[in-house]
This record gives structure tokens, sequence and C-alpha cells, in this order.
């Protein structure tokens, strides 16, 4: 269901509007007219400066008039809550706006239909990632995922006005499309980057080039275009070259301060990297260097939680280039690659512009993950790699092969970093054993030590199509990650606690939400359940019969009367006259357990006892003396109580009744 935060026009800012203008009339009936018709002017401007901000559906100027009308302490209707929370929530400022609209619902707004709309699509918002789970999504190669889980996709498209058009969509926290927006027009336009800034609105980095059709001839121009929560352009700023080579836009980051960092390049000639401000214009520029005969181009560029920006640059003489938020150059790393193993024999042999191509950092600058693909060896498959540099020293630690790609052009991996490590999430295709040639839609996590693999996890997916695509994102709630399999993408999120539970411990079994894709028939899926509450049931009996193991049952058969250390036994009376059944053991203060090997019986009711190695210590009259024997489970609670959920879930799944 479409809800009314997407929605903009003339209909709701005029009854807003009217509504402020009656209340501006009678609000202030008794006081001096001086003053009143003052009060009432101030009212009536910010009333209609208020109206026309809804009626733009600019949230910034809403929320101000808000305050501004506030401020003059005169009853305001309803309807402004509202608009309020319409605002609040295209910001992504959920709490705030579930605030306003809970208000408007509770007044008997005249809107209800479409505030309720809104308050379930906010309660979808403050729920959706407690949990893991797993759907079908629009696709889109460019994902850019706001807290909440609702997120933009950007992928082109050659079906609506042009040759190839930029299509930007908005999908909800439900999964469900609420606006797209065409780029392009008869002219062609491509997305290569984008990035979210603040109050729901995002900048996007391609190209543009045409008139349709495309010619050679035809440059293309580097474009950078903001887009409110909308998805209309707020502007959009294009940068050609002035000796009509093309232009492309390559990269733009948020800098964290209303403005962003782009950066774009002219073929043949050079890189630039810029700072533009929230309305587009140009607050200062780097240009890396280049030295004569030598061709360095900027491959990457990130930026880390202190605002410093990451370039690293590829050709015949890499090296990484650090620069402060102020766009000043701070160090020049050159890499200080492996000397041993596969890390040397990477660096020595494939070609330096393979070997960077996308790039993570860590958040607090100290390692930059940077990502590249080529041939290894023998194979016939393109493969992805990864390695790690110290951003100070230079130092590569490691390099590793993260396996062969089913597609060079579209089956690349994807990554995000945080200090502990990296997660990788891509389609491995094996090419040897008893899975070569199957496609496994696998996430891994490497340690920034040493490259290891902490944690896998994987699938298998469609292994006759060739396009797989992979996105992935580490989020404070959990760990988001994608992959399109022929037309379908599907997004699996990983909630925090059970991100977390394997963090703790690798070898547990991954989520069933995790990995189960819904291309998988129904019957996989069930067999794929039945075998895991199998193994579940099979080690919860395992772990409550090692429990009831290192029990004994303390069945009292007695009591010691009398202790005759100098004769070399103690005297037991019986509580019944049939004998202990068993072996007879006595329980020390210390919690040690004494044998007691049977002697002569007296009588019925008293039997002596030779205590084990002869031992006397702490035995004294009036301690019970037990046998040992079956320990029922329920001296074992834990066990036996996850021994009952496995059997309860297992029968479920069978369709069996627990009795």
């Amino acid at each position: 269901m479409k809800t009314g935060m997407f929605r903009a026009g003339v209909g709701f800012g005029f009854l807003l509007w009217a509504m402020l203008l009656f209340l501006a009339m009678t609000a202030v009936p008794r006081i001096q007219m001086a003053q009143a018709a003052s009060a009432s002017d101030d009212f009536k401007q910010l009333a209609t400066a208020l109206g026309d901000a809804v009626i733009r559906a600019d949230d910034g100027d809403t929320l101000e008039m808000m305050a501004r009308l506030r401020a003059l302490n005169v009853p305001l209707g309803n309807e402004i809550n509202f608009a309020e929370g319409q605002a609040l929530m295209r910001m992504h400022r959920n709490d705030a706006a579930t605030v306003s609209l809970t208000k408007y619902m509770a007044g008997k707004g005249r809107l209800k239909k479409r505030a309720q709309a809104m308050l379930d699509e906010l309660k979808a918002r403050q729920t959706l990632l407690d949990q893991s789970w797993r759907r079908e999504e629009p696709l889109g190669p460019i994902r850019l995922t706001y807290p909440d889980g609702s997120h933009i996709a950007a992928s082109s498209t050659g079906e609506d006005l042009g040759y190839s058009n930029a299509v930007s969509s908005f999908v909800d926290a439900r999964g469900v499309v609420q606006w797209r927006s065409v780029l392009g027009g008869t002219s062609g336009a491509f997305f290569k980057a984008g990035a979210l800034l603040e109050d729901g609105q995002f900048v996007m980095a391609g190209s543009t080039y045409g008139p349709a059709p495309v010619e050679r001839t035809v440059p293309a121009t580097a474009a950078f275009v903001r887009y409110d929560a909308l998805g209309r352009v707020v502007w959009q700023r294009n940068i050609g070259s002035s000796s009509g080579k093309n232009a492309y836009g390559t990269g733009v980051l948020a800098d964290g301060k209303g403005g962003m960092i782009v950066s774009y390049t002219l073929i043949g000639a050079q890189d630039y990297i810029e700072r533009l401000d929230g309305d587009g214009k140009t607050q200062w520029r780097y240009i890396p260097p280049k030295e004569k005969n030598v061709s360095d181009d900027l491959a990457v560029m990130v930026r880390d939680d202190a605002g410093n920006i990451y370039l690293q640059l590829e050709g015949v003489d890499p090296a990484l280039r650090v620069l402060n938020a102020q766009g000043k150059l701070l160090r020049l790393v050159k890499p200080q690659p492996p000397t041993t193993g596969f890390g040397k024999d990477f660096w020595e042999k494939y070609r330096n512009y393979s070997r960077a191509t996308k790039a993570a950092v860590s958040p607090d600058g100290r390692y930059i993950y940077l990502y590249g693909a080529s041939r290894f060896g023998t194979s016939k498959r393109s493969h992805g790699s990864l390695y790690v540099m110290d951003t100070t020293t230079g130092v590569v630690p490691w390099v590793v092969d993260l396996g062969a790609m089913v597609d060079y052009l579209q089956g690349h991996f994807s990554f995000a970093a945080d200090n502990k490590g990296v997660v990788v999430t891509g389609v491995v295709v094996p090419e040897t054993g008893p899975q070569e040639g199957k496609s496994f839609f696998t996430i891994t996590r490497y340690a920034v030590s040493n490259g290891g693999k902490i944690w896998e996890r994987s699938e298998e997916v469609g292994s006759n199509l060739r396009s797989h695509l992979a996105t992935v994102s580490l989020m404070p709630s959990g760990i988001m990650a994608g992959v399109r399999v022929g037309n379908t993408f599907e997004t699996v999120f990983l909630s925090h606690t059970e991100f977390d539970a394997i963090e703790a411990d690798p070898a547990a079994d991954a989520p069933v939400v995790a990995f189960l894709p819904f291309s998988q028939n129904t019957e996989a899926r069930q067999a794929l359940l039945m075998g895991q509450a199998q193994d579940r049931l099979k080690a919860a009996n395992a772990r409550l019969a090692q429990c009831q193991a290192s029990l004994i049952s303390l069945n009292r058969v007695g009591v010691i009367r009398e202790v005759r250390a100098d004769w070399g036994f103690v005297v037991v009376d019986l509580d019944s006259p049939s004998g202990p059944g068993g072996d007879m053991l006595v329980q020390r203060d210390d919690g040690a357990l004494v044998k007691l090997k049977p002697g002569k019986k007296p009588n019925p009711r008293a039997i002596s006892a030779i205590p084990e190695d002869n031992s006397f210590n702490q035995l004294t009259s009036g301690m019970a003396v037990v046998v040992s024997g079956d320990v029922p489970p329920s001296r074992c609670p834990a066990e036996l109580a996850a021994m009952n959920a496995a059997q309860h879930a297992l029968a479920g799944l069978s369709g069996l009744q627990t009795k």
C-alpha cells in the first residue's frame, strides 16, 4: 500500500492554509486591536508560507514555518500534526513522526486513512530490523540503505524516455516501491555511485550523453544529481570537457556537513575531486598530480568517520593519497606488498589496474580494503581478490582469493568493513570437486589481522544464469546482503542478535531465514528444515545423556550409626530390611563421594561397610548413605527443556502431534 508520505499537492496545502487562517482570525478577539492586528498579520504570513511549503513538499521549510507558528503561542488546528508527521517521515525521523501522526489520529483528522497508512509504514520501519528476514525486492545495482531498512535502488532502463535512462526508486520498509524517478529523457544517462544525505535526500553520480541515437562523436558529461525525499531533482551539476573528451562522474560521498565529495575523470587526461556544498557549488578542488609519462588513474574513493578521504590511484606506480576534510593532502602512502605466499604471486603477476576497482575503509581509518578481479593461474574464470593495506605504513599483511566468478561483467563481489574486519558477499563458482560449476551465494567474514575466515555461510543458487550481482552493508542493527540471480533480486537481513551469535560461535548453525531463497521449491525447503531439526534433536539427546551420566542417583538407603576406624569399618542402619540393592556411597561435607564396600550383616536392619581406600576422613555418625543408579531426566532441567523443544520443533515440521 502506498502511503501519504509520498504525496505532494495543492489540496492538502490549501486545506491547511485555510484552517490556519481561520484560527488566526478567531484566536485573539480580546487583545488590543493594534497588537491583534500585528499578531494576526504575522500568523497570516506564516500560515501562507506553511501552506506553500506543504504544497511544494519542502520538508525543511514546513518544519521551520511550524516552529515559528508555535512560537506565536496561538491555537493551531489538528491538521498541522498531519503535515508535521508527513514531513518528519520523509526525513526518516520516525519516532517524532509517529508522535505527530498519533496526535492527529487522536484529534480525528479528516485524512485518517492516509495517516493510518503512514503509521503502518512507521511501525514497519521501527520493527523491520528486529529479526532476520528474506524477501524479493526491486532490482537495483546501486542500493543506498537508510538505518530503518528502507532504501534507494538505482539502475538503468531503456524502456522509458530514451536510449538508456538512469532510474532511482524508493523502496519502503515493507519492500514496496513508493516512487520511481527517471533521468535522461531523449538523451542517455547512467549512475555509477550514490550517497544518502540528511533528511531523506540523496545524491547520485554518473554521466549523461546524447541526444539519441547516441553517436561516438558525442562526448559524455559528468553529472551529479541531488534528489529530494520524493525523488524530484533539486539540482543537477554537469561537468564537461572543454577539449571534447568524455567526462564521467565516478564517485560521491556525503561529508556529514550538508555537502558532498565528488570525483570525476576526463578520459585520457585527469581525475578531479571536489567538495560541493548543499547547493552543488564547488568549495574546494583537489587534482592528483601526474608525473610525465606515468598513467596513474583514480581507482576508488572512500571516507572514514573522521571525514578523511582516501584516494587509491592505480597504474604504473600505485599509491594511496589521504586528504583531510578540507581537501588538503595529509600523506602519500606507497603499498608494501607481501614477500611470501599467494600475496607475493598476486602482486607480481597480475595487472596493476585489476588490483583495485572497489574499496572500503575501516571506520577508524586504520585500514583500507581493496578489491579487484583477474585470471589466476590456469583458471578459465575471473577470480575476485581482496587485500588490506595499513593507511599509514602501506603494509599489506594479506591478500585472499575470493573464488571464481560466474560473470566478469556483473558477477563481482561486494564488501563492507568495520573495525574488526570485512564482510564479503558474492556468488562463487567452485572449479574442482563435486560442486564444480555450481553457483553459491556466499557471505564470509575475514579477520583484519591475517585475512583468515572467521565464518562463512553459503547456499546454492541457479547455476544456469550468468548474471549474479551481490550487495552488502553493515548496519548497527545487523547485516544486509542481497543477490541477483537472473532477473530476481533477493535481500537477506541478518539481525544483530543472530549476527552477534555467529561472531561469538562461528561453527553455529546459520539462522534458517538467511539461507532459504524463494527460488527453492517447498520440498527442498522442507527437507532442509527437517534435516536441521533432526540434527538439533540428536544433539539435545546427546547433551541430556551426558548430563545424566555425570550424576548419580541420590537414593537414600540408610544412615551411619557408628564409625569404628580402629576396627576398619562403619556400621550402617538400613531403612529397609531388603538391603541396599547396589553400591553404597556417602557424601562428605566437601562434596566428595566415598564408596562403601558391604561387609557382614549382623541383623536385617544393619550392615557393616568398609570405606574405599580405608579413608575415614570426615565420616561421622548420622551421615546418609545412598546407592548409585539411573538418574531421572528431571535431574538435568536445562538439557531436558532443550530436548523437549527440539522434539516439538521436529513434530511441528513433520505434522506429528506431541504427547
